[in-house]
């Protein structure tokens, strides 16, 4: 089993954007808010790329934490973080407006890349139909967030695969 890669420090509150201003709330106030389990960014140059379908398949570095049956809004990354360590990080800003809500399916964790199938991705966005094309976008992602990780540290471990059911979208 490999050791899991931390994202994040174990912050309390979220940065969003309202009218127009950054602003920060603890995390529980914004799962009341929007009647939610959890929150699974989004960038938003993906955001263009949700279908009509009602469903949507994420992927995540290594392991995602998701649990069957809860919900999670699913807000668009306006500004990205970093993580480097406990003192060394940049939460992201978080744009709620018109996000969508869904419900968790399915969650696989540490699925290494040569075992995802097509059909683990025929909700994914169209930029990411292959496990090339995960490859590349985990790379996108994570060299960002994760600046001190090679490119082997962030792949080697895997992907967790989160499926879910699109419920509705925030005001």
């Amino acid at each position: 089993m490999l050791s899991i890669i931390p994202r994040e420090s174990r912050t309390t509150h979220c940065l969003f954007q309202e009218n127009g201003h950054i602003a920060d709330a603890p995390w529980k106030e914004i799962y009341r808010r929007f009647d939610i389990d959890g929150v699974i960014r989004i960038h938003m140059k993906d955001y263009a790329e949700f279908s009509a379908d009602n469903f949507f398949t994420h992927f995540n570095l290594q392991i995602s934490h998701h649990i069957p049956g809860h919900t999670y809004a699913l807000p668009k990354i306006i500004m990205p973080g970093f993580f480097v360590s406990s003192d060394n990080e940049q939460l992201p800003v978080l744009d709620f407006s018109q996000c969508f809500i869904a419900r968790c399916i399915n969650v696989r964790e540490q699925i290494m890349y040569e075992y995802l199938t097509p059909e683990d991705f025929r909700y994914s966005f169209k930029h990411i139909q292959s496990a090339n094309d995960l490859k590349k976008e985990i790379l996108w992602r994570y060299k960002q967030s994760l600046p001190n990780l090679s490119e082997e540290e962030i792949l080697s471990p895997g992907v967790s695969v989160t499926n879910l059911e699109i419920l509705r979208t925030t005001n």
